[in-house]
């Protein structure tokens, strides 16, 4: 079983409060009736539009070393949880405008890595709910066998690294959430989705 990273003790009761402060004002600014759902859609809709279909990072870029396993093999096979996590790490090295954080545990223990981009000096609260900004929280993997999404977030999240999409760093603070269901996403199986037409390697659970 693929090993559950953990920030260290003392960070993880303050980084879940953090992030509950954040959610917690993000749903306040909500308008009545306006569901979550909508706004995943809305997510996905600009994950579509703004990462290039099948384009691998170019040599010499800064995000050249944070290819997803889909990527490295041919889409055969999709991104593991510790994967996942070294991209995030990876990506918030390489840029001063990516901060990795969590927002979460699951119930095997792992982290649930929150990615924030945006011209803020942290991942804290307080500096993503500063005005004068829209905040758009991107999540995928909600399903563990549903992972087109977890896949495009973090290409998404190497454009940026790369200097992409520059249009949005005046006005836009993106909060990723690339593996919402970590656990089931380390149940891979050949059988777990018999009807989905790939990855051949298997897919998490549901």
């Amino acid at each position: 079983m693929s090993r559950a990273y953990q920030p260290p003790p003392e960070q993880q009761v303050s980084r879940c409060a953090e992030s509950m402060r954040l959610l917690s004002h993000m749903q306040r600014e909500l308008r009545p009736g306006f569901r979550w759902r909508g706004g995943s859609c809305l997510a996905a809709a600009l994950v579509a539009l703004t990462v290039p279909q099948g384009a691998p990072a170019q040599p010499g870029d800064a995000g050249s070393a944070l290819l997803t396993r889909a990527e490295r093999t041919g889409y055969r096979e999709t991104t593991g949880y510790d994967e996942v996590v070294q991209l995030v790490e990876s990506a918030a090295a390489l840029s001063d405008r990516v901060h990795a954080a969590s927002f979460g545990m699951t119930v095997e223990g792992r982290s649930l890595p929150l990615v924030v981009v945006g011209d803020v000096p942290d991942a804290r609260s307080a500096s993503v709910i500063a005005p004068g900004r829209i905040r758009v929280w991107l999540q995928a993997n909600i399903h563990g066998g549903e992972v087109c999404g977890k896949e495009a977030l973090l290409m998404l999240l190497r454009d940026l690294v790369n200097g992409g999409h520059e249009a949005w760093q005046s006005s836009l603070i993106l909060l990723i959430a690339p593996i919402y269901n970590a656990d089931g996403n380390e149940r891979m199986a050949l059988d777990n989705r018999l009807y989905q037409l790939g990855p051949v390697g298997g897919t998490g659970t549901r």
